[in-house]
C-alpha cells in the first residue's frame, strides 16, 4: 500500500517524528510504500517522509487505520 491510497481508503494522520535514514527530495509523496509499526507503536502505520532541514534524518508520518463499523 502506498502513502496515497492510505489515504483515499480514510486512514487518518496521527502525528510525527524524525528518524534516521534518507529519503529522496524528488520522491513523490503519493507513491512512497506504507509500513506497520512495532514496539509500543503496534497497530499504527506510517511513512517516512523527505525533510528539507537534513538529509541524514527523515519525518515518519504514524497513520492510523479507520475504524471498522
Amino acid at each position: 500500500m502506498t502513502y496515497g491510497e492510505a489515504l483515499e481508503k480514510g486512514y487518518k494522520e496521527m502525528f510525527t517524528a524524525w528518524t534516521r535514514g534518507y529519503v529522496s527530495r524528488k520522491a513523490d509523496r503519493a507513491s512512497l510504500p506504507v509500513k506497520e509499526a512495532k514496539g509500543i507503536r503496534r497497530g499504527l502505520y506510517y511513512v517516512e517522509l523527505p525533510t528539507w532541514q537534513s538529509t541524514r534524518y527523515c519525518i515518519r508520518l504514524y497513520l492510523k487505520a479507520p475504524e471498522e463499523d
